[in-house]
């Protein structure tokens, strides 16, 4: 929404396609309420002032890495899984020592 600010109206329907077949129909509703509740107000926002709404909102979020050190000894750049502290690769290494 912040690169394009001309897509920020769309951004609520967009959203909701993603994300609606995660819900029971009888809950879309709802949900695309809420979604058009909370990003209605960004997007007006973002369209009058692109360069205020810049500095309220994060653009690049933090990247989190495996927890783990490579065998050379630097920390490993790999992206670990949902919800996890380590790569695929390391945890698989994890699980064949238990």
């Amino acid at each position: 929404m912040i690169a394009d600010p001309d897509m920020a109206h769309r951004a609520d329907r967009l959203l909701f396609d993603e994300i609606r077949r995660h819900f029971d129909l009888r809950e879309q509703a709802a949900v695309r309420r809420i979604l058009d509740a909370h990003l209605r107000p960004l997007a007006d926002d973002l369209c009058r002032s692109p360069e205020h709404a810049r500095q309220l909102v994060r653009v690049e979020p933090e990247r989190v890495c495996c927890a783990a050190t490579k065998s050379n000894g630097q920390p490993c750049a790999r992206w670990p899984a949902p919800g996890q502290a380590l790569c695929s690769a390391h945890r698989r290494q994890v699980l064949q020592f238990l």
